[in-house]
């Protein structure tokens, strides 16, 4: 019987590999880019999503898919700032990096890093990026993947929305030309702030196009994967339990239940806080995780956040209270006289008429802090699950 783990299995710096669940909708639209792609025609891809929920992790099974059915795969990572020439030597040095590794030859890249005097590429002899020139040079590594029976390449650029937007050009005419063999995934990042402005990962790559004088290389892009959180409470607990396996310390069913829950079945932020819980777990050297010590560790994870609830807490009424705690149970946008329902459900028309304007302005109040955003429909949220179950925690407690 192998020995039992005890070391924390909950990294945020850890790659996904094994761990990898969920997300089937996603892989049955990969599988059947890819196979489109083995039978000669290609169709780009690009992957949104906001930060922590997977993107990363997506990219990387879809290598592993890629490779699975022996094509050539790699992600790369793209850095702020960089001009087009520069994006694309990350790119393609990446490229001819993993061309080297699969087929066991050397100096491809050396030759492409000479510049002027490559032997083997046009592109980085010249001054600027001409597409014809990049289009040859793809057609070049084609040729070198196809001599070792290599028919197909997926490319997996991370943190595309960094792209400059005349290489996002550049890349689109020049496999446009080469037409067979290539494959880009883009993954984008949408911040909170295109969130809330309701921006897609389509919107991105539509004002990219623009500032590139090229509207097709949105269009270049024809299949869209968003990745978000988990889409289903199993697959959420699925995340932390498949981390657990043949670990010393186990976590309850309710604790795993309960990290998916608070953190609103976000891949991360589940991951982050399972980490607090494990340490502390070690620690007092017990061997479960329960809901008390996931309690104890949200406390010591959002330690201002629950201190600027505890401060909250302090000015408020017991209707206050009870409203937020009420409302900070739903996962939905909510209206004031549909909490006073919930709350007072006996109550006569008039009576919640009176008892929900009290309420709106609680929920006013509430929308003056972090916890809470009133949307122009008059409805409110909790924008952060975090946020939600801190106001339960010590509301509610």
């Amino acid at each position: 019987m192998p020995e039992l783990e005890t070391s924390n299995p909950f990294n945020v710096e850890y790659p996904t590999g094994k761990f990898f669940v969920g997300r089937e909708q996603q892989l049955l639209q990969l599988k059947e880019l890819l196979t489109s792609l083995a039978s000669g025609v290609p169709s780009n891809l690009y992957v949104e999503g906001k930060g922590g929920e997977g993107k990363t992790s997506y990219l990387d099974r879809i290598v592993e898919e890629a490779r699975k059915r022996d094509m050539l795969a790699f992600r790369c990572n793209l850095d702020i700032g960089k001009a087009a020439e520069e994006t694309i030597d990350t790119i393609i040095r990446a490229l001819l990096r993993e061309l080297e590794q699969r087929t066991h030859q050397e100096g491809i890249e050396a030759d492409w890093s000479s510049k002027e005097d490559s032997m083997l590429f046009r592109s980085p002899r010249l001054q600027g990026i001409r597409s014809d020139d990049l289009a040859l040079d793809f057609k070049k590594i084609h040729g070198m993947l196809n001599d070792v029976g290599i028919r197909s390449c997926v490319i997996c650029i991370d943190e595309g929305q960094r792209i400059d937007s005349l290489a996002l050009s550049a890349i689109k005419n020049s496999l446009q030309s080469v037409k067979l063999g290539y494959m880009i995934v883009l993954s984008l990042l949408i911040d909170e702030k295109n969130a809330d402005a309701g921006r897609t990962g389509r919107d991105l790559l539509n004002d990219l196009a623009i500032r590139s004088g090229d509207p097709g290389a949105s269009r270049f892009f024809q299949n869209a994967s968003v990745i978000g959180p988990f889409d289903t409470q199993v697959e959420a607990e699925q995340c932390i339990s498949k981390r657990l396996e043949n670990n010393k310390i186990k976590f309850s069913q309710s604790a795993i239940g309960l990290i998916a829950h608070i953190m609103g079945r976000h891949p991360r932020k589940m991951v982050i806080l399972a980490h607090r819980a494990y340490e502390i777990t070690k620690r007092l050297g017990l061997a479960k995780v329960d809901e008390e010590i996931i309690d104890d560790a949200f406390r010591k994870e959002h330690v201002e956040l629950v201190k600027e609830t505890i401060e909250f807490k302090g000015t408020l009424s017991s209707l206050a209270i009870k409203t937020y705690v009420e409302f900070a149970k739903l996962d939905i946008n909510v209206t004031a006289m549909e909490i006073t329902k919930r709350m007072f459900p006996e109550l006569e028309s008039e009576a919640l008429a009176s008892i929900s304007t009290t309420i709106q302005s609680m929920l006013d109040k509430l929308a003056k802090k972090k916890f809470c955003k009133k949307l122009d429909s008059g409805s409110y949220r909790i924008p952060q699950p975090e946020f939600a179950y801190a106001l339960k925690l010590v509301l509610g407690g």
